[in-house]
C-alpha cells in the first residue's frame, strides 16, 4: 500500500460527515510535498477525485501560484486515468468546484474534449464508452466544453402546403348588412318577438 493510501484511510476513519463530503485537504494527506510525491499514484488510481478535492481546498487557502504543480497532476489524471469509475467520480467532483475548473481553463477543455472523442470512437476501443461518463451541463459561464449536438434525423418528412389561411382575411368578420340599407341587422331574442296568436 502506498503511503498516501494509508493517510487517506486514517483521514477517512476520523473525518466527520461534512469533512467526508468536502474531501481531504493537502494537510490531511501529509502536506504539499507528500501530495506532489504521490501525484502520479493519485492521478492514475481510484483516488483521483480526492486529488481534485485537495487541490480545490488548497486553491481556496493558498491561491493560484501555490496550486500550479497540483493543476498539472489533476490534468494528467483526467487525461490518462483508465479507471472509468475513478474518472467519472473525478469529473463529478470537478463539476462541483467551478473555481478550480476555471483555474484549469483551456487545458481542461482540451482534455475533456479528447476524452469525449475517445467515447465517440468506441467502435475502435469500447472501453471509454463503458464508463457511463457524460459531460456536465454547460452554462454560458462554464469552463466545460459543450458536447456535440446529436445528428439531425434524416427521416423523409415533407412539409405539407397550407390549403387555407388559419383565419379569414378579415378577422373578426364584419357584421352582415341588409340588402335594402346599410343599417346592420339587429338580432332580437325569441322571447322578445310579438306573438302571432290572436
Amino acid at each position: 500500500m502506498h503511503d498516501i493510501d494509508e493517510r487517506l484511510a486514517q483521514w477517512a476513519a476520523h473525518a466527520s460527515r461534512p469533512q467526508l463530503r468536502a474531501g481531504p485537504t493537502v494537510e490531511d494527506l501529509g502536506g504539499l510535498d507528500a501530495v506532489l510525491g504521490a501525484a502520479d499514484h493519485l492521478a492514475q488510481g481510484p483516488f483521483l477525485h480526492h486529488l481534485i478535492q485537495a487541490t480545490a481546498h488548497h486553491l481556496d487557502t493558498c491561491g493560484t501560484e501555490a496550486c500550479k504543480p497540483l493543476y498539472d497532476a489533476v490534468l494528467n489524471g483526467l487525461r490518462t486515468n483508465n479507471n472509468h469509475a475513478a474518472f467519472a467520480s473525478a469529473t463529478d467532483t470537478l463539476a462541483g468546484r467551478p473555481a478550480l475548473a476555471r483555474e484549469l481553463g483551456t487545458p481542461l477543455t482540451r482534455v475533456l474534449l479528447a476524452r469525449l472523442q475517445q467515447a465517440q470512437d468506441a467502435d475502435d476501443d469500447p472501453a471509454p464508452a463503458s464508463s457511463g461518463w457524460k459531460p456536465p451541463t454547460v452554462s454560458s459561464n462554464s469552463p466545460w466544453p459543450a458536447s456535440p449536438r446529436p445528428p439531425v434525423s434524416s427521416a423523409p418528412w415533407t412539409k405539407q402546403p397550407r390549403t387555407q389561411p388559419p383565419f379569414p382575411k378579415q378577422w373578426p368578420p364584419a357584421c352582415p348588412v341588409s340588402s335594402a340599407s346599410s343599417t346592420p341587422t339587429t338580432l332580437v331574442p325569441a322571447s322578445a318577438k310579438p306573438s302571432n296568436a290572436a
